[in-house]
């Protein structure tokens, strides 16, 4: 499963960022394998408006399944008919969610 997660950083040791749309980093892991797949620097996080929906919609593009710290309305809302997963961060880390993630200990999102 391709999971989205927004990061201070471009490697699995970063932390979790606490904003989903304003994010200052995008990262696309692999859930099994554990490796990053693309980790890119958010290009919408100095937007005006719409932040949180157009990272919405670079996850539909992009992933399975994000995992954030909290979520907006709008962006929750496209996620959702989208059907994209949604989880709240449980780590200190990127490595840290990925194993919560993966031994099923986070909480999803609805």
């Amino acid at each position: 499963m391709r999971l989205f997660i927004t990061a201070k950083g471009k490697d699995l040791n970063a932390k979790p960022d606490e904003r989903f749309g304003r994010g200052e980093y995008f990262q696309i892991i692999d859930s099994k394998s554990k490796e990053i797949i693309e980790a890119k620097e958010n290009p919408f996080k100095d937007g005006a408006h719409g932040v949180g929906i157009r990272t919405s919609n670079y996850v539909i593009e992009n992933a399975d399944a994000v995992i954030a710290n909290k979520f907006g309305p709008k962006a929750a809302e496209v996620l959702k008919q989208a059907g994209i997963k949604m989880y709240l961060t449980e780590g200190e880390t990127v490595k840290e969610i990925i194993e919560n993630f993966n031994n099923q200990k986070l909480q999803e999102f609805k």
